[in-house]
């Protein structure tokens, strides 16, 4: 009985875990959310109307962005870009440079695995442990 009475413990601060993750998730979110919105109103230009976000799709956009590795900086230098531009049609522009930053990104994370895995195997073939966890510079 003691084995089922520890699980089941075991299960209930696990589901709280998971509650508190989901809740420090969504308030990183929300102040992502904030950000954004307050880079969005600062830099458009107010004489455009097009710069209005697409409100159906904006946190969908966010939410993607982020997860695929852009960060709140990343995406208020691209506001900032975005509303420098000369075209229209601010929000899909700003959405070509996520993407665009987001492939880089991937690109440099690639490259990054590549190095450090040359690194491992050059540690390893050397016998020397004590290079295996040093982090190459990109470039």
């Amino acid at each position: 009985m003691d084995d089922v009475r520890d699980k089941a413990l075991v299960w209930a601060a696990a589901i709280e875990a998971v509650g508190e993750q989901r809740a420090a998730d969504l308030d990183r979110r929300r102040l992502s959310e904030d950000q954004f919105l307050f880079m969005w109103e600062k830099y458009r230009p107010h004489q455009f109307a097009s710069c209005d976000i697409a409100y159906s799709e904006w946190q969908t956009a966010l939410d993607r962005f982020l997860k695929a590795g852009l960060t709140d900086r990343d995406i208020g230098e691209m506001v900032k870009v975005a509303m420098a531009s000369r075209v229209t049609q601010k929000w899909k522009y700003f959405c070509g440079c996520c993407w665009a930053l987001v492939r880089q990104t991937h690109a440099d994370a690639a490259e990054l695995i590549g190095k450090l895995e040359g690194e491992v195997r050059d540690a390893k073939e050397a016998d020397d442990p004590s290079q295996i966890l040093r982090v190459p510079p990109i470039g």
